[in-house]
């Protein structure tokens, strides 16, 4: 279950920042910098097992009768990943928080902050959901980065795409198709 909050935190929490906006920058940032935090956190509680080479699963059946699940999966290079997403991401929130006047929408900068980690993440996930057809994989990558630039405008699409076509360019650097995926991502976000 945790491995499916880590994913889930920051798209529940997207919506915090502009609630929060009302009662101050410092009540903003703190309500970004919690959610995040506790993603990161729960992150790490996974670090011993994936340090051991362990791959962690966590599964969910999503409709039974037609036989779908949602499916969680963290490995060395997912963790790295999404140590990598989270951990910047906090020094963003909190950078931000001085760097950003007060006339700038603060509120809107850490939704859109934390869309980005979500919908990238989404993206990473489609990459691990993908089938090997003739030594390339067929996945829904592409599904979590369009509905991100849906959502949150060609901003969150283009930088999700980007997170989600580097690592797939990352997990196989020499196959034929990692160039052409990582590329594709990043039009089609």
């Amino acid at each position: 279950m945790s491995l499916a909050l880590i994913v889930i935190l920051p798209f529940l929490g997207a919506a915090l920042p502009a609630l929060l906006i009302r009662a101050g920058r410092n009540a903003c940032t703190t309500g970004t910098l919690a959610t995040s935090l506790l993603a990161f956190l729960l992150l790490l509680t996974h670090a011993p097992a994936v340090f051991r080479g362990e791959v962690l699963q966590a599964r969910w059946d999503w409709i039974p009768q037609l036989g779908l699940n949602v499916n969680f999966f963290l490995d060395g290079l997912g963790f790295f990943f999404a140590g990598l997403i989270l951990g910047i991401g906090l020094l963003i929130i909190v950078y931000a928080r001085f760097y950003l006047s007060k006339e700038d929408p603060m509120g809107s900068f850490y939704s859109y902050l934390l869309l980005i980690a979500y919908f990238g993440g989404m993206g990473i996930l489609g990459t691990y959901t993908g089938i090997p057809v003739q030594g390339a994989l067929a996945n829904s990558r592409i599904v979590g980065v369009f509905v991100g630039g849906l959502i949150g405008g060609p901003v969150v699409g283009v930088a999700s795409a980007f997170l989600a076509g580097i690592h797939r360019w990352a997990i196989d650097i020499g196959g034929f198709t990692s160039l052409a995926c990582m590329l594709s991502t990043i039009v089609e976000g």
